[in-house]
């Protein structure tokens, strides 16, 4: 998979998570009593945010498998001195590149582990979230 693929690919899957974790993001503004839009002072922005709020992604071919993180978290408002709002960050988590078929057994651990942590997650989330 080529590297423009892969960021054409990291930019789709971006987009597709917003959604999801724009909504934990509303969960922490409304905890707060918070907008959802609106800029934060330098004191609203030190108030912690879940350290569960997060996604994974993952990205899959035949030759690569890679899980990325996902999270809000707090900047600068370039508009507003002293003020902060909210930004979405992801971050590389685990790659497996080049994956030679047949997987090595370290492969087939590493997926595997990974995939047990998201859906580990993913059940946190729903009991986080009262979705359980």
């Amino acid at each position: 998979m080529s590297d423009e693929a892969v960021m054409t690919a990291r930019r789709h899957m971006a987009e597709a998570l917003q959604r999801t974790v724009t909504v934990l993001l509303a969960e922490h503004c409304k905890k707060q009593g918070w907008r959802l839009d609106q800029e934060l002072t330098q004191t609203e922005a030190s108030v912690g945010l879940n350290r569960e709020f997060f996604v994974f992604s993952v990205l899959y071919s035949r030759e690569l498998f890679r899980v990325e993180v996902n999270f809000p978290a707090i900047e600068r408002s370039q508009s507003t001195p002293h003020r902060y709002q909210w930004t979405f960050i992801n971050a590389l988590v685990v790659e497996l590149s080049p994956c030679v078929q047949p997987f090595r057994q370290k492969h087939w651990l590493a997926i595997y582990q990974a995939l047990l942590l998201i859906e580990q997650h993913a059940l946190l989330l729903r009991r986080q979230l009262g979705l359980a």
